[in-house]
């Protein structure tokens, strides 16, 4: 557990961090308060994003070959920023693994209060060959109300690597 406080930009930054974990089950959390014009640091590009209220990371392992993982994340951004000051991003995500073989999906729900609603996904496989040799495919989308699009990316190949 760990607690921080602080000033950014004259405005007030608070967060209260816990982690927990076992061989099945973990756990990462965060509440975090932060001032309408809270900055860290002043920049203008890239854009910084804050944790702001609840965040929260849960991964669940049955029996080894399988994760569970469920999160919800808050985010803020300064008005300066020119984006959607705050967002809500839920994901839920799985994970398999066997015999040299991995499979995974994971779902994405999120939300602002000037775009809307939206959702990505992403499904991959990924094969190991050798210790030093593996190939994978990804496929990914996005949903929302101003419409969608998906991707294929692969097959990807890890070539040998020294070391």
């Amino acid at each position: 557990m760990a607690p921080s406080a602080g000033m950014g930009n004259n405005q007030a930054y608070g967060a209260l961090s816990f982690s927990w974990s076992n061989p099945r089950v973990s756990v990462d959390a965060i509440y975090a308060y932060a001032g309408n014009g809270f900055q860290r640091v002043e920049v203008s590009v890239p854009q910084l994003l804050e944790t702001d209220h609840e965040n929260i990371r849960v991964e669940f392992a049955p029996i080894r070959e399988i994760r569970i993982v469920a999160s919800r994340n808050n985010y803020f951004a300064p008005p300066e920023a020119g984006i959607s000051s705050r967002a809500t991003v839920n994901g839920f995500g799985m994970w398999t693994g066997f015999s040299g073989n991995q499979f995974y999906g994971s779902l994405y729900q999120s939300s602002t209060s000037t775009n809307g609603m939206s959702e990505a996904y992403a499904l991959g496989a990924h094969r190991d060959f050798t210790r030093r040799l593996a190939a994978g495919v990804d496929y990914l989308g996005r949903r929302s109300a101003a419409g969608g699009s998906h991707s294929i990316v692969g097959p990807f190949v890890k070539p040998s690597v020294q070391g």
